[in-house]
């Protein structure tokens, strides 16, 4: 009925607490990213739409986000009908941590003329290894390799689209370090929204 592989999974008592141990300490560290970025100035030079939450966010979890664990934090964010603005880290069970900014609706308004005008500039400096889904995917799709999201968006349509998200997938293994990976990325991001980057 089961494999030798499946049955060592199945009568593994241990499997649960330990998964469970992680995933606290994974809250700890996306409440340390929250805290990190809440007090940071390359974040705090955005100019979010009113009615951005840039002092609380929202941690998530649940257990079958594609058939897998997940949790996220949203900070800032603002979502509502009319808009979606901030950054998303995602955690997904087996494929690290994506860090991304999502604009959608009035929540992308303010920033079409700077992503159109200097995208590809920061697209071509930054060191991050990233993907864009210029308003063409299910807002709400995560994953990275949906082809969706692309290495060589077109950035001129930021004028036209109704959403626009940049992605950037980093693995969790001994050496990570969070929240200062995670702070780097949002600051590359924070550089394209001021027009810095």
């Amino acid at each position: 009925m089961f494999s030798e592989e499946e049955s060592i999974w199945l009568n593994d008592a241990d499997w649960f607490p330990r998964k469970r141990e992680m995933m606290d300490r994974l809250a700890g560290g996306l409440e340390s990213l929250r805290i990190a970025m809440a007090s940071d100035p390359w974040i705090a030079a955005i100019a979010w739409p009113a009615g951005t939450d840039c002092s609380i966010g929202k941690l998530s979890r649940g257990e079958n986000y594609q058939g897998q664990p997940w949790m996220l934090l949203d900070f800032p964010r603002k979502m509502s009908k009319e808009g979606i603005s901030g950054f998303r880290t995602l955690f997904l069970w087996g494929h690290g941590i994506t860090c991304i900014l999502h604009l959608g609706g009035n929540g992308l308004d303010p920033f079409r003329s700077v992503l159109a005008q200097k995208g590809s500039l920061w697209m071509a400096s930054t060191r991050l290894s990233v993907k864009v889904d210029p308003g063409t995917g299910n807002p709400w799709e995560y994953r990275l390799e949906q082809p969706d999201w692309e290495k060589n968006a077109r950035w001129g349509d930021a004028l036209r689209v109704n959403h626009w998200r940049i992605g950037c997938s980093t693995p969790l293994h001994p050496g990570t370090v969070w929240p200062v990976n995670g702070l780097e990325i949002y600051q590359q991001y924070s550089a394209l929204l001021t027009g810095a980057g």
